[in-house]
């Protein structure tokens, strides 16, 4: 990096991408920095570097370098393999360790694992340990196979209701072949040994009781008096398969929001408290794109006096920020997504989120 670079890295500040050592000394938690943005989405950690952006510099001996990079190696598991260099800055030698959002994460240093918020090293839940390590073996979610799970817990009605509305929304051609068949071309079945087993995703689309084995997949929703979580005016825990909840959690929201009646020349129109196109879209994304590997969280749906708000556990996917979200688009269960938008309920190219909203009623906010 040049001088200048590192000049505009410390003037923003220490943060979620950045930490100023001051000298070696620190070393051991630079290095738990490092392991954190490793965990998150990548930095730089700075040996040299006062908190308010003086340089100090650092004392450089024959085998300082690899002091720094042996230090992070030798403590982080996996190995961590940072980028190490020395920059001259204001006279002073400043010590630059660069790491980027790592694919082996989590990294673990000393036997914990940390992730970067702000400008704090938060050592990580079991939770979201577990899932990163999920994530790091690289099986979705909807394509894991679900042990007790077999043909007999999905539901042959459920499956010929997604063939018909397929074909009528799609143009797609029936199967020809058995239901058993056509559930495992699907991805919906797969064969591990001689047994036929159930997918997460096919539980989820076909499953008789699909959160018998997935408890977290329910949906809650509640219509709240006031403008905060506090009286409950109406509420419930949606069961059932993704399809079966959408529904449901919309018909929830007609009876809990308003309809007016306005007279347009001599017809007379409905002009509903909230756009029901947009706020459908809003849950059907929820359910499809949520992280379930955090199995303590649930798709929860708010109905205030002023507001809709959807809440779908988990971060942006990998890549996605909010400043490239209108134009990075990434699916976390791809099993989930193909069936949504094999019957129309969502759209996999992400317009959703580029499209204007045009004369949003009063009180649409959220």
């Amino acid at each position: 990096m040049t001088p200048e670079e590192i000049r505009t890295l410390i003037s923003q500040g220490e943060g979620q991408r950045l930490e100023l050592k001051r000298s070696l000394a620190e070393l051991e938690t630079g290095v738990r920095a490092a392991a954190a943005m490793a965990n998150t989405d990548g930095g730089h950690v700075l040996f040299g570097v006062r908190d308010d952006g003086t340089a100090l510099g650092v004392q450089i001996g024959a085998q300082t370098r690899e002091r720094v990079a042996q230090a992070i190696t030798s403590n982080t598991d996996p190995t961590l393999y940072p980028s190490v260099e020395y920059v001259d800055l204001d006279g002073e030698t400043v010590i630059v360790v660069m790491v980027s959002r790592s694919e082996d994460r989590p990294h673990l240093v000393r036997g914990r694992a940390y992730k970067r918020v702000g400008a704090a090293d938060v050592q990580m839940s079991r939770t979201e340990y577990e899932r990163l390590l999920l994530q790091r073996q690289q099986v979705e979610f909807d394509c894991q196979l679900v042990e007790g799970a077999s043909y007999a817990d999905l539901d042959e009605a459920k499956l010929t209701w997604y063939i018909r509305q397929r074909a009528e929304r799609r143009g797609v051609r029936a199967p020809a072949a058995s239901p058993q068949e056509t559930l495992i071309n699907l991805g919906a079945l797969a064969k591990e040994g001689d047994e036929l087993v159930a997918t997460k995703g096919g539980l989820l689309f076909f499953g008789e009781d699909p959160q018998r084995f997935i408890p977290h997949s329910e949906v809650r929703i509640a219509r709240f008096k006031g403008t905060t979580m506090g009286h409950f005016i109406d509420s419930a825990d949606l069961r059932g398969t993704l399809p079966e909840m959408i529904d449901e959690a919309e018909r929830f929201i007609r009876r809990n929001t308003r309809v007016a009646a306005k007279v347009v020349g001599f017809k007379r129109r409905e002009v509903t408290e909230y756009p029901y196109e947009a706020v459908r879209e809003a849950i059907c994304n929820a359910v499809c794109h949520r992280d379930y590997f955090m199995d303590g969280s649930t798709v929860r749906i708010m109905i205030f006096d002023d507001r809709i708000e959807v809440n779908s556990p988990g971060p942006l996917p990998p890549g996605v920020t909010v400043e490239n979200i209108d134009r990075k688009h990434v699916l976390r269960n791809k099993l989930i997504a193909n069936y949504l938008y094999d019957i129309y309920y969502i759209e996999k190219w992400g317009t959703g989120i580029t499209k204007p909203v045009l004369s949003l009623p009063k009180g649409c906010g959220g």
